[in-house]
């Protein structure tokens, strides 16, 4: 068995059927993480603060979604010999989910744990919720974390 698998993609992106393949092959999965139950606060927005919640996830076989799809290169010079697998869609269709999720899930509370990271760590759109996002801006993020 390899040391790690990390699912890179961005959400949207078959992680959830990942998730439940490498789960019905026997692996551990951290999927996403609970983030409505993380105060705001616990981690910085950047990517020191993604590396230290990293460092806090429970220890399992296979770790998917945000937000290790936004710290590649971190989680590839710390485990060399994990398997990255890094799903797409079109980016129309990506931004298509993506607008669709924004509306199932927008909110007027406070941005949750790395949603202002997930605005801007591609483009410093000075966005704090992905629910706040417009289609060029999810289009940039897109194009920049499949050139990451």
């Amino acid at each position: 068995m390899t040391e790690k698998v990390f699912g890179v993609s961005l959400g949207r992106n078959a992680t959830q059927s990942l998730s439940e393949y490498l789960r019905r092959q026997g692996l551990t999965v951290t999927h996403f993480y609970d983030y409505e139950g993380i105060p705001l606060g616990t981690f910085s927005e950047d990517l020191k603060g993604i590396i230290d919640h990293f460092e806090t996830l429970p220890k399992t076989d296979a770790y998917l979604d945000i937000p290790h799809s936004l710290i590649f290169e971190e989680l590839y010079a710390k485990y060399p010999n994990a398997k990255f697998i890094n799903i797409t869609r079109t980016q129309d269709n990506w931004v298509a989910s993506m607008k669709r999720i924004q509306d199932a899930r927008s909110h007027d509370g406070d941005p949750y744990i790395f949603e202002e990271a997930y605005c801007n760590l591609y483009a410093a759109t000075g966005k704090k919720k992905i629910q706040d996002l417009t289609e060029a801006e999810l289009r940039v993020i897109y194009d920049r974390h499949l050139l990451s």
